[in-house]
């Protein structure tokens, strides 16, 4: 594999993930919780689904 193949793939993926780790950041403060507790739930998460 070449180097910038790798480099695509790795942006696509932190892209995914910065996408859902928002939404889900926007989804823990609609129920309420702080915005520190909303990324830390959400940090949380994304390490325990990848």
């Amino acid at each position: 594999m070449k180097y910038d193949t790798v480099l695509k793939v790795f942006n696509i993926v932190t892209d995914i993930k910065g996408t859902i780790e928002s939404e889900l950041i926007k989804g823990f403060k609609s129920i309420g919780m702080n915005t520190c507790w909303a990324v830390a739930a959400a940090t949380l998460v994304m390490t325990l689904a990848l």
